[in-house]
């Protein structure tokens, strides 16, 4: 990759720029960067019709890597780059746009895609792995405890549905305090970052 001026770099993806010093999610001295790396994957994902995003970024990513100066770190600078850029700043609604097609509705309300896009999120965000699997763990008993309720639809879960599940863990299963607001913390990123 050759050297871009800085004036430049600060005119590519203006909006994801400031997005990503506002939230502070990057070094301020690679956030152009970090612009410039999606800008490049969003022509190359323009310019190949394949619906699955996934097989976009690794396609994207295997053929940075084989360009000229460019090391394992770059590329995994541009899978960040390109995370973040779907799942915070478009909060992930170009992901799903490729990845189910606007008429696919229905793909959006399932489980398995909900704790997937919260995987990808949590690993974005660079969480320790034990903190992944117990928030992935409390995501899938909350699922769970509104699927035996009979509601199915993971758009239309509200605060009420995670009350109710905090006050089933509290007075059906006894769990203390501590373990009641890891499930609420686990819950809060669910909501938050993923529905």
């Amino acid at each position: 990759m050759g050297k871009v001026s800085d004036n430049r770099l600060k005119n590519v993806l203006p909006e994801f720029q400031r997005f990503l010093l506002g939230k502070e999610l990057v070094l301020e001295k690679y956030v152009p960067f970090y612009a410039l790396l999606v800008s490049q994957f969003l022509a190359f994902a323009n310019r190949h019709a394949e619906n699955d995003l996934q097989a976009l970024i690794l396609e994207f990513l295997k053929r940075l890597k084989t360009k000229e100066n460019v090391n394992d770190g770059l590329v995994r600078q541009a899978q960040d780059a390109i995370q973040l850029y779907l799942y915070h700043y478009k909060d992930g609604i170009r992901y799903r746009e490729i990845r189910f097609g606007l008429a696919n509705e229905g793909a959006l309300s399932s489980t398995t895609n909900v704790l997937a896009d919260m995987k990808r999120l949590i690993r974005v965000r660079h969480y320790s792995y034990s903190t992944e699997q117990t928030y992935l763990d409390w995501a899938r008993r909350f699922l769970d405890y509104m699927s035996k309720d009979k509601k199915t639809n993971v758009a239309e879960y509200d605060g009420v549905d995670v009350k109710s599940f905090l006050s089933h863990l509290a007075l059906r299963h006894k769990v203390s305090s501590s373990t009641q607001n890891q499930a609420f913390n686990a819950l809060l990123f669910l909501f938050r970052e993923v529905l």
